[in-house]
């Protein structure tokens, strides 16, 4: 049956029959929100690792 059935013919073509704006907006909108996740757990180690080191400035 696989043979009979140009899977990966299929999905080409379904990939091809996307707008490429749609593709682009698609890929640029999972990218913002996954960038934002890294952005904000940046920012809380970064808080965190940094009021450490001011304690430790503080009592050494």
């Amino acid at each position: 049956i696989l043979k009979q059935v140009n899977i990966r013919g299929l999905i080409e073509e379904q990939i091809n029959r996307f707008d490429l704006d749609y593709i682009e907006r698609l890929i640029f909108e999972i990218a913002n929100k996954e960038l934002k996740l890294i952005m904000l757990l940046g920012f809380i180690l970064g808080g965190i690792i940094g009021f450490f080191q001011g304690l430790i400035a503080i009592f050494v």
